[in-house]
């Protein structure tokens, strides 16, 4: 009888779309090539009522080429999850100029207060309602989690000042030293805990918000009816509500990360707010990853420079068992000019440094130089910035200058803003307007959305034009800690990050245009 209800529950609750065969028919799709791209497959599995995802997972195996991206292929317990052998078989990375940054961010996580408050509420609900039912060896090690999730959030609450502690100066300092970490882990990982409380995490949700959605009695209903008489109708557009997820999963995140050698890391302290762990060794997450497959080639356009990736491939193993290969670009060098301009045409140097990026008279001299260049230069022309407040500060002082009437008399002017801006269409009218008698102007900022992975050949990018140069933030506390490890490893390596970091961001936009 158990079983039967069991079965029946299971059944109320599958997915329309988790069904063996028409998954295993997608598959099969997939695998001879009928279907192209990930957008074929998701809309045959609509028409199928099959899963794409899992149509996906399940042809790996029999696929020659697997295409993926970073998160799943540099990630090491996501490429399990997945399904993704390695082991002797040939890994192309393409983008490798950015392989370094991009698994210093997959491994970082962050722990807020009121993520660490929820789970442990969360946490203690759960073993109280199911305490009676779990076993005694369960039980111990829920509360073992539970030791740990309140270490952590009576230290981030008690603490006092700002501060950058190694992993294992965090463990002694939240008592943690008589717990076993690696345990804790291997427990949640083996009973697959994260995904068990994210199912208890929503009806506990759902509960939560029953109760505050009950009618009002007396007093309060009546001030609430009030309320309502008087308050505007409500705007037709409403955004949906977000999906929250469990806390348990970026606190299994922030676990895995105390379990990396302790020279590897480090953590930031926010009082009151934050505990964020940094990966100072992301070289040795590459290292591991190319040592099991059978050959593993890193390319790019703008690889240059080079020398923290090769060194990070090179630490603590022998550099012979690399191989370089450049080649020139595919336009002329007589059909490229480059030049740097130092003074604008009043005489007053353009230094664009942090301090004078608001300097009327700088921004005055900016302005004169662009507009000239801009009346110069045919069809399309793109100016790159380094950040966007200073894109920001630029359009402001042009607009309150009227400078901004002489930009659009000359060329159709397009501005890439931050935040939810569609970047494709920006692209589309962009495009059209540089191929039009007109021209067409683009002001867009280095390591933005339009400054890697699109090409403006031709029309759409006759001169590309670099305002400053984007140093990082040199009072950054996680780049003060990468330049300092990188230091201890040889003197000046820090430094070297410190300017690929801009050169990188440089030579990506100025090659948009050698296409």
């Amino acid at each position: 009888m158990n079983n039967l209800q069991k079965s029946a529950r299971l059944t109320a609750c599958s997915c329309d779309y988790y069904k063996a065969d028409a998954i295993e028919a997608l598959t099969n799709e997939i695998i001879s090539c009928r279907l192209t791209n990930a957008s074929e497959v998701v809309k045959e599995g609509k028409e199928s009522l099959a899963c794409p995802y899992f149509a996906s997972r399940r042809s790996i195996p029999l696929a020659e080429l697997v295409l993926l991206p970073y998160q799943v292929l540099l990630h090491e317990k996501t490429r399990s999850s997945w399904g993704i052998d390695i082991k002797d078989n040939v890994v192309i990375i393409d983008e490798a100029h950015n392989v370094i940054q991009t698994i210093g961010s997959l491994y970082t996580s962050e722990l807020t207060l009121p993520t660490l408050t929820a789970a442990l509420s969360l946490l203690r609900q759960y073993c109280d309602q199911f305490r009676l039912r779990l076993s005694a060896r369960n039980l111990a090690n829920i509360r073992l989690f539970i030791t740990f999730v309140a270490s952590l959030e009576a230290f981030l609450r008690n603490v006092k000042s700002a501060s950058t502690l190694k992993i294992e100066e965090i463990i002694l300092k939240c008592n943690l030293v008589d717990i076993s970490l690696f345990s804790i882990s291997d427990y949640m990982e083996k009973v697959d805990l994260c995904r068990k409380m994210h199912g208890f995490y929503l009806r506990s949700m759902r509960g939560i918000l029953k109760e505050r959605q009950e009618k009002s009695t007396g007093v309060a209903a009546l001030l609430k009816k009030k309320k309502e008489e008087v308050a505007p109708p409500p705007s037709p557009t409403v955004s949906p509500p977000q999906r929250v997820g469990s806390p348990l999963f970026t606190i299994k995140s922030f676990l895995d990360s105390l379990l990396n050698p302790c020279e590897d890391g480090r953590i930031l302290v926010e009082p009151g707010k934050s505990l964020k762990f940094i990966l100072l060794n992301p070289g040795a997450r590459l290292q591991s990853l190319v040592s099991l497959t059978h050959s593993s080639l890193l390319v790019g356009g703008t690889m240059e420079p080079a020398g923290v990736l090769i060194a990070a491939l090179t630490y603590k193993s022998p550099s012979s068992e690399i191989s370089r290969f450049s080649c020139s670009h595919v336009v002329p060098n007589e059909n490229v000019m480059a030049m740097v301009i130092g003074c604008g045409s009043n005489g007053q140097r353009l230094e664009l440094k942090m301090e004078n990026r608001g300097n009327e008279q700088v921004l005055s001299s900016l302005c004169s130089s662009l507009l000239s260049l801009t009346r110069l230069s045919p069809s399309g022309s793109v100016i790159f910035f380094p950040s966007y407040s200073f894109l920001n500060t630029f359009i402001a002082y042009c607009e309150k200058t009227k400078v901004m009437k002489e930009f659009e008399s000359i060329k159709s002017l397009f501005i890439e803003k931050q935040g939810a801006q569609d970047a494709s269409k920006l692209l589309v009218d962009y495009s059209r307007a540089a191929r039009s008698t007109k021209g067409a102007l683009l002001l867009a900022v280095m390591g933005g959305r339009l400054s890697e992975g699109i090409n403006f050949n031709d029309e759409l990018g006759r001169s590309v034009i670099i305002v400053g140069l984007p140093y990082a933030n040199r009072g950054s506390i996680e780049l003060q800690e990468r330049m300092k490890y990188l230091d201890g490893q040889r003197s000046g390596r820090g430094n070297e990050l410190y300017e690929s970091l801009c050169w990188h961001a440089v030579n990506q936009a100025v090659g948009r245009a050698l296409r």
